[in-house]
């Protein structure tokens, strides 16, 4: 049973069930419109989103929807009048308390039909935390090249060869001034990246292990834990719980 629709709109649809499943089971907040710019239908994503009866949806229009620009692009581009099929841009949702969320719209148009409107969120990239690598004016160069690379698959021999230095002299080196291994920096700086991740995104353990210059979960798994004293999953439940 779908959530919102009008009788017109549903002998217009009849033969289209596929679409309509469709955009049931959507993340999104759909919408049809008429070719006046009247809601004919709206899925469960977009009765949460606007926190509204089926009644007060299909009374509502376009213009009636708290985004900033939404209703100036929608009047200055004619959807229903002209040929355009479809068109994608980023606008700004006002909550009913006055926050703005960033969100994507799309809007596609059947000249025949109607047309569909899409309003997804748009989740803020991660922070990337400032490099936690120290300033040792003897291993600047060597610092600098773990910064720009430890997000993928990198060792000593690649650090060496990249600074110009032979494995073994690089090692001494770099313990000697910073009481460190190379590939103590490497892990220490990716795992900075990971704790990032793991707090402040919903991605997978296996998402962030590649993420973050792993080859296999499993490596960063047994990694994680031995810096950090548990495993990923748990390092996130302990940071959820704090805050």
């Amino acid at each position: 049973m779908f959530l919102s629709t009008s009788n017109d709109f549903v002998e217009s649809v009849s033969n289209q069930p596929l679409t309509l499943l469709l955009l049931e089971r959507l993340s999104d907040a759909a919408f049809l419109v008429d070719m006046e710019g009247n809601f004919t239908y709206g899925n469960p994503s977009a009765h949460r989103l606007l926190e509204c009866s089926t009644a007060e949806l299909l009374s509502m229009a376009v213009p009636d929807l708290p985004l900033v620009s939404l209703p100036q692009v929608w009047s200055n581009q004619g959807f229903g009048s002209q040929s355009l099929t479809a068109v994608s841009f980023f606008d700004q949702y006002i909550t009913a308390s006055e926050d703005e969320v960033a969100v994507e719209i799309t809007v596609s148009y059947d000249p025949e039909e109607y047309s569909c409107l899409l309003i997804r969120q748009v989740e803020p990239e991660p922070e990337i935390p400032k490099s936690i690598l120290p300033s040792i004016p003897q291993l600047e160069t060597v610092f600098r090249f773990i910064e720009e690379n430890y997000a993928r698959s990198i060792s000593l021999k690649d650090v060496a060869l990249a600074t110009g230095y032979c494995p073994s002299y690089l090692t001494d080196l770099v313990r000697r001034c910073s009481g460190q291994t190379v590939n103590h920096w490497i892990i220490k700086r990716r795992l900075a990246l990971a704790c990032n991740l793991l707090q402040e995104t919903d991605r997978t353990v296996n998402q962030i292990a590649e993420d973050t210059g792993y080859q296999n979960e499993g490596h960063f798994f047994r990694q994680f834990r031995q810096h950090c004293g548990m495993t990923p999953l748990a390092w996130r439940k302990s940071q959820q719980q704090m805050g």
